[in-house]
């Protein structure tokens, strides 16, 4: 299963900033139900595996569904809570999720670890990442096979420039799961924000190896192509509604670079190529003007 973070379109490295993933739900709870008398656990096992199936294939709604309908006959059942926790993470309610988690973690032992873990990333999507850090750092001290946790470990120690803490995190979290995209995406992500742009691309090759279909990954592996001056690689393959933007992409790093005449060129293309009016080439393509006429050239910096 994929966790598809909403991607913000402003310059491009904002879009870099935006492609951090973090994971959906890897793992669905596990736990014996605890049901009334008057419940049959059997029936509620046999709800709660439904569920938990629904969830690892993506299906939200018939997930949500399914543990609340546990929860209905069942109210003491930490599964379903967990459950509904990843459920809600993954369908874009962090602060729902938040609650679900919540409840787990004080509820019980058995599973605070993966509620810890939930909690965390859902204190991320919420803009809390100081509050989110001890939280994912005790999941990982009670639990260190939990990768989505290590992996957003990763990406907070990258928000705080410690590279060594983002490595060791990253490199945990891939011994877990070696063929994790997520992991290997916020990787490439990490070296290019330490200009290691030949590195990155590798790491976003091996990212769309393991998935052809992550997307994130396949525009940073064209951003960090950019980076070294490659732009007929970063452009290539890109028609139709794609174009616009991935001119305008490739003409911000040039533009960051200073090959300010290519930049232009590549502003005015997405301008012409866009059917309607491209807001953001049109601001780059006054911010370059405005760089020619000064005959100043930035400084380059892959995230400022």
């Amino acid at each position: 299963m994929k966790d598809r973070p909403m991607r913000v379109r402003g310059t491009l490295l904002s879009v870099l900033c935006a492609t951090l993933l973090l994971g959906a739900c890897a793992t669905t709870p596990q736990s014996q139900p605890s049901a009334s008398p008057a419940v049959d656990p059997k029936a509620v096992e046999t709800a709660m595996h439904q569920a938990d199936q629904a969830l690892a294939k993506g299906d939200f709604s018939t997930a949500r569904k399914g543990y609340r309908r546990v929860l209905a006959v069942a109210p003491g059942t930490a599964g379903a809570q967990l459950g509904l926790g990843e459920v809600e993470l993954a369908a874009g309610d962090p602060r729902q999720a938040l609650d679900h988690f919540n409840s787990v973690s004080a509820a019980d032992a058995g599973l605070r670890p993966g509620a810890l873990q939930g909690q965390g990333l859902a204190l991320i999507r919420l803009g809390r990442p100081e509050a989110a850090m001890p939280v994912l750092k005790e999941a990982v001290t009670i639990d260190p096979g939990l990768w989505r946790a290590w992996n957003a470990l990763g990406s907070l120690e990258d928000s705080r420039g410690n590279w060594a803490a983002a490595d060791e995190a990253y490199q945990r979290a891939l011994a877990i799961k070696p063929d994790a995209a997520l992991v290997l995406n916020n990787m490439g992500v990490s070296q290019l924000m330490r200009r290691d742009f030949v590195g990155a691309e590798q790491t976003f090759a091996k990212a769309l190896a393991a998935d052809p279909d992550l997307d994130e990954a396949a525009d940073n592996l064209r951003v960090a192509q950019a980076w070294q001056g490659r732009y007929q690689d970063a452009l290539r393959g890109a028609d139709g509604e794609a174009l616009p933007q991935r001119l305008n992409d490739v003409g911000y790093v040039a533009m960051l670079r200073g090959d300010l005449d290519i930049a232009e060129t590549l502003f005015l293309q997405a301008i012409s190529a866009s059917p309607t009016y491209h807001k953001l080439a049109h601001q780059n393509l006054q911010q370059v003007e405005h760089l020619k006429s000064r005959g100043a050239v930035p400084t380059p910096a892959a995230f400022e």
